[in-house]
């Protein structure tokens, strides 16, 4: 069962740039090091709060921290992000359920001087494998920083997606201002750009649903049940001889990403399953070369 998110902050926490002393190689320093709570949410997706800590040091190097702990008395240190060395404060966190699997993930700016904006970094909690980890972020440029003047969260449900303004574009060069980026496959990707492929790569990548979500009729002035991402396994077959080619699994979020020659292929559930509830129609796909061909998988709960 998807939990529930409950914020305690529900709104974006804009924090001091004023670097704080700390403890560092057993000597004191000016002033005692100062920690804020920004956050306090259920981050996991458990009904635990934990909570984000940032704080500002400057011996022996000014240096900003943030961290994740489980929230309590006795709080214990869950995540803390790398040092980036070239920011100098936090200049706002929020926290926002992009891909809709019930699990919030951390948005942050991470100024570098007098600038406006910084470097968006984003935290996820990785449910597979318990931990936090921060998602890269990949625009047409490939894996690099992205410096954002600022962002806004867009978008309700499931298709939450972030609108970027660029701090920094090369305009001789066609680079775009405002990027349109969503969470895909545990990395922030560029809608438009989308991600970097190989030249020699090609295959399928979609994402599956199902519906109805909830049983019974619709009542008047009540508003028609939404398709949900749904979790499961596909199978890929070649349409002429009809031989098992590959298997897929969507991930909290439905979606799905395969590598596979050109060709025309049917996907949807196993054959073996097709008598079974949840229950999906196989659909034809035609992959070309260096393109991954995009499908939508829609499941039937049985739900009436």
């Amino acid at each position: 069962m998807r939990s529930r998110i409950v914020l305690a902050i529900g709104f974006t926490l804009v924090l001091g740039s004023n670097p704080y002393k700390s403890l560092a190689h057993g000597v004191q320093t000016n002033a005692p090091q100062k920690r804020r709570v920004a956050v306090r949410a259920r981050l996991c997706g458990t009904k635990q709060y934990q909570q984000v800590v940032t704080w500002a040091t400057q011996h022996p190097r000014p240096k900003v921290h943030l961290a994740i702990q489980s929230s309590g008395p006795k709080s214990s240190l869950l995540f803390q992000a790398e040092d980036d060395p070239y920011s100098t404060s936090i200049e706002s966190i929020q926290v926002a359920d992009l891909d809709g699997d019930g699990i919030p993930e951390i948005l942050s700016l991470w100024s570098r001087g007098q600038l406006p904006g910084g470097v968006l970094r984003v935290f996820h909690w990785k449910q597979a494998a318990g931990k936090f980890i921060e998602l890269p972020v990949n625009t047409a440029e490939g894996f690099t920083p992205l410096l954002a003047r600022d962002y806004v969260i867009e978008g309700t449900g499931s298709q939450k997606h972030l609108s970027v303004n660029q701090m920094m574009v090369d305009l001789t060069r066609g680079s775009r201002v405002k990027l349109d980026l969503e969470l895909r496959d545990d990395r922030i990707t560029d809608v438009e750009g989308g991600p970097t492929v190989n030249q020699s790569e090609s295959g399928i990548e979609g994402q599956a649903l199902l519906s109805p979500t909830h049983p019974g009729p619709i009542r008047v002035g009540q508003p028609h049940t939404q398709a949900a991402p749904f979790q499961t396994d596909l199978a890929i077959y070649s349409a002429s001889d009809g031989r098992e080619v590959a298997r897929a699994q969507t991930g909290t979020d439905g979606r799905f990403r395969v590598s596979l020659p050109p060709g025309i292929y049917l996907i949807g559930p196993p054959r073996t399953n097709q008598r079974k509830l949840p229950r999906a129609q196989e659909q034809q796909v035609e992959v070309t070369s260096r393109t991954f061909s995009y499908v939508t998988i829609q499941f039937d709960s049985g739900m009436r």
